[in-house]
């Protein structure tokens, strides 16, 4: 059950299971089968696109050893704009997310977890000291409320939005989040509603949207978006 899937025989007859609650076994699941495939399809390489990946092909392994051993790890980290620097970091689990791995981590005697990514890290050594994962702690839960960074500092907010046209279909089939759900239903439109702390990322996947999608609530929300468009217009004037 490692990978989700667990083949049961009965009567001479094979049937498969799988667990809808192992997301990783289901994630290396569909990557074996989609590298099999590629494999079988060499003479399509030229016809077959995929995204790569950068950050992984050098830190995710110490990492994922770390994660595994509950030891901390000495970072390099570059962030974009500032100066680099070393610290200690406790890791607690990784995400990848757009094409980017992510570390998420106490540092020192912070209280609040923190995300690096993978790409801006210039060093990673795993260290002999170990710490003390809480038990209650969970990465799902996590980022159902936080998402990627920090974000204590924003209240978690109930947010309507009413899409048009086919980007209804398109958030059904891709959310925008996990908390999303349809609450109005109309010929050529929908409102989908989230319970989360609205971030960045969560912006970005907004505008994103185009024309094509309109916050309708909470006030705040509209305010920063309608300030960003009005920002966004400048640079074209």
């Amino acid at each position: 059950m490692e990978l989700g899937v667990e083949i049961v025989c009965s009567h001479n007859l094979y049937s498969v299971c799988t667990d809808n609650h192992n997301p990783i076994g289901a994630w290396l699941w569909q990557t074996i089968s989609l590298r099999r495939m590629l494999t079988e399809s060499k003479t399509l390489n030229d016809r077959i696109v995929v995204e790569e990946v950068p950050s992984s092909d050098r830190w995710l392994q110490p990492i994922l050893t770390a994660i595994r051993e509950n030891r901390r790890l000495r970072i390099g980290y570059h962030p974009f704009g500032r100066e680099a620097s070393e610290t200690v970091v406790s890791p607690y689990f990784v995400q990848m997310s757009d094409r980017r791995w992510y570390l998420f981590g106490l540092r020192g005697t912070e209280t609040a977890l923190k995300a690096y990514a993978l790409d801006r890290m210039e060093a990673c050594s795993m260290m002999e000291e170990t710490f003390a994962l809480p038990e209650e702690f969970s990465a799902t839960e996590y980022l159902k409320e936080h998402g990627i960074g920090r974000y204590e500092n924003i209240p978690e907010t109930e947010v309507v939005l009413r899409a048009y046209g086919r980007q209804v279909d398109l958030l059904r089939t891709l959310p925008l989040h996990t908390s999303q759900h349809e609450t109005k239903t109309a010929e050529d439109k929908a409102e989908f509603t989230y319970i989360l702390r609205p971030t960045t990322r969560f912006f970005g996947d907004i505008l994103a949207c185009g024309k094509y999608v309109k916050v309708l609530s909470p006030e705040w929300v509209r305010r920063h978006l309608k300030e960003t468009l009005e920002k966004i217009v400048t640079y074209y004037k």
